[in-house]
């Protein structure tokens, strides 16, 4: 579509004869992708709430390229595009590009930056620049002829590739509902104390159900605040890996002191919660006084395990359906032999959080061991239960499955 308005506005034929091929429809269309798509790209946090607008747009350019491919294309003998169209095109088929190329790169792991990749972007962008400019002139010059029936089919499979795997992705999500949000902001109102300060990506979203204080900030910024954490009363952080790499760069001294206290699950996303309170040099911050549970996950991560069993227990007596201290609590059982409190404790952190996936997989793993040591069939069958648990609300995770085809074929 902008590549159609593009080869319009760009012809000087287009101005001296005020053709009317270009409504006012189209050209604010195309403005408004033009417009909000380059004020979204100078931004760092640019969260899918400010895309949503995008969307309608996108709607509406799409529905007049597909109805432009069902209409009768005169024969052109003579190029019809102007020297900046050119240019216009192969800008518009880089950026696609090279954010295609920078998400492959994420999702299997590669090393990126735009210094080291623009040059490869640029060189595949090439390829398939040409591609178009020359399916776009055999079309034009009748060197490949395609029926209005042959046109119409393509149409009709474009809206099905699209169609179908959004409504299948949405049934996907509407038959596993997760509730981690909600589950795991209420548990944070207990693991930590009410005067805490929460900030990283998911510390405001958490904060909605802890009801806790909550500071707005991302990191990976061109230019971090170095003073930031000594301005503002921040006492914990809940980090996914990208932005824990990112916050160790920027502020390395904050993070180097800073004390893992757990790890929660969103969706089949890991988040860390850092305690930074007291190592930060905000006067307000340092007045965080830890509660039970925060010394508890430290010190036995450390094998104090007497003073770290007795603050879980006090922190139990208070919390009885907090589900981090449960799992705690079963995870240190299980470490000590002590298998029958730590079957209870994995079932009781289960039925506080019931849509966690980590949590089945870990009573899962839990079964399977013990099937594996005592040979009991009830344990393979439980094992067998919680992974299936665990694969209903996170089927992807490979590690899951993997484990459930081995606990199966035993």
């Amino acid at each position: 579509f902008l590549a159609f308005v593009g080869a319009q506005v760009t012809r000087i034929r287009f101005w001296r004869e005020r053709q009317q091929t270009l409504n006012a429809g189209k050209i604010f269309i195309a403005a408004m992708i033009v417009a909000f798509y380059g004020s979204l790209m100078i931004w760092n946090y640019r969260p899918l709430r400010y895309q949503l607008v995008l969307i309608y747009a996108f709607y509406a350019a799409a529905s007049f390229a597909l109805t432009a491919m069902v209409q009768r294309v005169e024969k052109l003998e003579a190029s019809p595009f102007s020297y900046p169209f050119y240019v216009i095109l192969y800008v518009l088929v880089l950026i696609p590009v090279y954010q295609l190329y920078h998400g492959v790169a994420d999702n299997y792991g590669w090393e990126f930056s735009y210094e080291d990749n623009i040059l490869k972007a640029a060189f595949l962008a090439l390829i398939i620049y040409a591609a178009v400019l020359l399916a776009t002139f055999a079309v034009l010059q009748r060197r490949v002829r395609l029926s209005s029936s042959g046109m119409r089919a393509i149409v009709v499979v474009i809206l099905l590739a699209v169609t179908i795997p959004g409504v299948l992705d949405y049934l996907y999500w509407f038959q596993r509902p997760t509730y981690t949000i909600d589950e795991n902001g209420h548990d944070l109102r207990q693991v930590t104390n009410a005067n805490a300060g929460l900030s990283g990506p998911y510390g405001p979203l958490l904060a909605l159900e802890s009801g806790q204080r909550a500071i707005i900030h991302m990191f990976g910024v061109s230019h971090a605040d170095p003073d930031l954490f000594q301005k503002l009363p921040i006492t914990h952080l809940l980090l996914d890996r990208a932005n824990e790499d990112l916050a160790r760069k920027d502020y390395p001294s904050v993070m180097d002191s800073a004390e893992h206290v757990l790890t929660y699950h969103i969706g089949l996303e890991k988040v860390r919660l850092f305690r930074i309170a007291g190592h930060t040099g905000n006067p307000d911050a340092d007045k965080y006084i830890p509660t039970d549970f925060e010394k508890a996950a430290v010190a036995l991560r450390f094998d104090q395990t007497g003073d770290g069993v007795m603050l879980l227990d006090r922190f139990l007596k208070a919390y009885p359906k907090c589900a981090s201290a449960l799992e705690l609590a079963a995870t240190n059982a299980e470490n000590n032999g002590a298998y029958g409190v730590a079957e209870s404790m994995f079932k009781k952190s289960v039925e506080m959080s019931p849509t966690n996936y980590n949590l089945y997989a870990q009573l899962g793993v839990f079964y399977k061991d013990r099937y594996d040591k005592t040979g009991d069939v009830r344990f393979k069958e439980q094992g067998l239960k919680y992974f299936e648990g665990a694969l209903k609300y996170a089927p992807t995770v490979k590690s899951i499955a993997r484990a459930y085809v081995e606990l199966k074929g035993k």
